[in-house]
Formats: C-alpha cells, structure tokens, sequence
C-alpha cells in the first residue's frame, strides 16, 4: 500500500481520489483542487498553503479558537442540556478556517448549516440532493468572496492564493474557489471528527479522563493520541486510479 501510494506514474490522484466520484467517472475539480493533484503542481499548492499555516498566521487563530471555546462553555449550561458533536464540535472548527479564510461574520452561520448539510443531512429523504444543493451554495460563497479579494487583497488564504503562482501560472478563480471549498469541508470534518472521537474515548476510558484531568497526562501527547486514531481513516472511501493491472504475482511492501 505505501509502495502504491508514493507510485504517482502508475497510481494518481489527479482524477479523484473518492470513490464515489470515481465509480461516477471522476471528480469535477481533478487537478485543480490540492487533494486532486499530482507532482509539481501537487507541491506548488501546498506550498501554498503551508504558508497560510504558519506560527505567525495560526496565532490569532488559536487566539479566536479559545475565545469561541468559552463563550461556547458559558452558553451552553443555560441550555440545560446538549449534543457534544453538534453543539461544540460543529462550531469550532468551522470558527478556525473561518478565521483563516476571512469570511465575514455575517456569511459564518449560513456557511455552517451548508457545510453540515453538504456532509450529511438528518433525514435519509432527500440526502443527496440536499448535500448538492448544499455544495453549490458553498461554492457560490466563495465566488463572492474571491470576487472580493480581486478587488481589496486583505491577509488570509483567499488572497494568498490569488497570488502565488502555480507552476509559474497564476490560480484562475475558480481554482481559487475549488481549494476553498476543499479546505472549509474537509477541515470541518476532520477536526469535528478528531474531537467527537477523543470525547467517545473518554468517556470509555473513564481512568484516562481522570487521568487528564489531574494533570497526569499533558495536553500534547493526549491530542496526538486522538489525532492518529480517530483520522486514520476518513468518513468516505478514498481510492486512487490505477493505469496498471494488478497482480497479485509479488509482494508490495506495505
């Protein structure tokens, strides 16, 4: 499996890499959206981001993270009672990319109900065509806002985009748009999963909780822990295109 996943020539992701995409004929946004890259381009993009994510970008972020987490703890007993995964973990990682992304106040809470419906509705009835209707509507947000920045610049990664070249050639709009829309989802449900999947452990493991809680087990090596179990597989098949036969004639280390 690593062998196949380092093999970029006989094995890409550059025409989807989610199986549901891929058995539909491929994904619309292959080789313009970071996850749907390959080689040099591949690198360039993240690059890219990577930037955005630096020390100095991440500090105000973290700073609006944890004012979010106790205004949060503070509404939350004059509710008398919530749900963990929609009530907190549905709102904090959206707060995070949102800040990184700049997207203005009064766009967040529309961005939030789309983002959630986007990955799954409530109701069986009716899932996917909500979940389109959903995708379309983020997109259309984030149009407006690449609209925006080529018009004012400001410091966020909708703007750094616009500006770094990607193989010596500028992003188009709609590149810009597509990674937007790559990074708010899937930020949004990785780290809504990372933190439902560490409080599911807890409360299973109530000596750990007791443990972490004393101080016993520092903060660190406890978001490690979660971050490798709970993300080591994702929500939704990934598969990566082969343009080879496979045999099953020789051992691929693994």
């Amino acid at each position: 499996m690593a062998a196949a996943y380092r093999d970029a020539d006989w094995f890409r992701s550059d025409r989807g890499n989610v199986l549901d995409t891929l058995l539909g004929g491929g994904d619309a946004a292959a080789g313009l959206m970071l996850p749907l890259t390959e080689g040099a381009r591949h690198a360039d993009l993240r690059g890219a981001f990577m930037k955005a994510f630096s020390p100095r970008a991440l500090s105000g972020v973290g700073d609006s993270v944890r004012a979010a987490s106790r205004e949060l703890l503070t509404d939350l007993p004059a509710k008398g009672e919530c749900g963990f995964a929609q009530d907190v973990a549905g709102r904090l990682p959206l707060r995070a990319i949102c800040d990184l992304l700049d997207v203005p106040q009064a766009d967040r809470q529309h961005l939030l109900d789309m983002t959630s419906s986007a990955l799954g509705s409530e109701s069986e009835q009716g899932l996917q065509l909500d979940s389109w209707v959903s995708e379309s509507e983020i997109l259309l947000c984030f149009s407006d806002l690449v609209a925006q920045r080529r018009r004012d610049l400001q410091d966020d990664i909708v703007s750094l985009l616009r500006q770094v070249p990607v193989e010596d050639v500028p992003l188009t709009d709609e590149e810009v748009v597509l990674n937007c829309y790559s990074l708010i989802v899937g930020g949004d449900e990785t780290t809504r999963l990372a933190l439902v999947g560490g409080v599911a452990a807890f409360l299973g493991n109530p000596a750990q909780w007791a443990a972490y809680r004393s101080g016993g087990v520092p903060t660190g090596p406890a978001v490690e822990d979660v971050l490798h179990t709970d993300l080591a597989c994702g929500p939704h098949g990934q598969g990566r295109v082969s343009s080879c036969t496979a045999r099953r004639s020789r051992p691929v280390a693994s």
